[in-house]
């Protein structure tokens, strides 16, 4: 999992991580490189150039929303409060299609 004396960017640590994919629930420290989890989710500590202390927090990764009406950046940005990366609409979809994703270009992204 970590080798001895391994720096990484950003070290989570105490927060409980779940990842529904492989059932993990706990608490652990995580080692992030290259904004990337680096393969260290670890009970032992890490080594970081920067340590963030996550106590009482879910370190997860991102939702996906399959049934949203939430088809602008305004909409996204809430749901990314709550830890969406994907949204989808996939019961009707938004017509004209052709004029949202000219909207969708005009508008950039709600990662900004």
């Amino acid at each position: 999992m970590t080798t001895k004396n391994e720096q990484y960017d950003i070290v989570l640590t105490n927060g409980r991580v779940i990842d529904p994919g492989t059932y993990l629930d706990g608490s652990y420290n995580v080692g992030i490189r290259g904004g990337q989890i680096a393969a260290a989710i670890s009970d032992q500590l890490l080594e970081g150039k920067e340590v963030v202390d996550v106590s009482g927090l879910i370190v997860s990764p991102g939702f996906i929303d399959l049934h949203t009406h939430a088809q602008n950046i305004p909409s996204n940005r809430m749901q990314a409060f709550d830890g969406l990366t994907t949204s989808l609409e996939l019961e009707a979809g938004v017509l004209p299609i052709g004029e949202f994703y000219d909207n969708c270009a005009k508008e950039g992204s709600a990662t900004a």
